[in-house]
């Protein structure tokens, strides 16, 4: 009986500690990475390597029907490694599903407004900057195209 007792508390332990270890919880992933167990230097580097290769990828943007490219320069588009594993790290562990963090995506918004402007071919028409820097952060990193619905600009 006390050796039955010792073995489920051992295996529980072990089940705690495996659930429980490193500094991001199991069953969480980023851009469909699976950052879950890992401590938080290792979550930063598997991401930052992962993303490295797209990080010069221009968004593309629907601008009222129309689809502009912008080089993340042009705009300081980026992904925050930090600030996303910092994310990720909050929050419990999943045993049978995964936990989904949206990647921390910096965006100038001034500079994103200038150049959005800068590309419509409609007068009298103008943007949400801050619906155009949501949509943006959302797609770019995912490869997607960003829409950013026209409004009319007021006297």
């Amino acid at each position: 009986m006390v050796g039955a007792v010792a073995g489920l508390m051992l295996a529980a332990a072990g089940g705690t500690a495996y659930v429980y270890g490193g500094d991001v919880p199991r069953g969480t992933r980023v851009l469909g990475l699976d950052l879950g167990g890992k401590s938080r230097t290792v979550a930063e580097r598997t991401l930052s390597d992962a993303f490295a290769p797209h990080v010069n990828d221009p968004v593309r943007v629907d601008l009222g029907g129309r689809t502009v490219t912008i080089s993340p320069v042009e705009i300081g588009l980026r992904l925050n490694v930090d600030r996303t594993v910092g994310h990720a790290m909050k929050g419990s562990p999943v045993l049978f599903s995964t936990r989904t963090v949206p990647p921390v995506v910096d965006v100038d918004r001034a500079r994103l407004e200038t150049v959005l402007l800068s590309r419509l071919p409609e007068p009298g028409r103008g943007i949400d900057p801050a619906q155009a820097a949501a949509a943006v952060r959302t797609a770019w990193p995912l490869g997607a195209t960003a829409t950013v619905p026209l409004t009319a600009r007021r006297p």
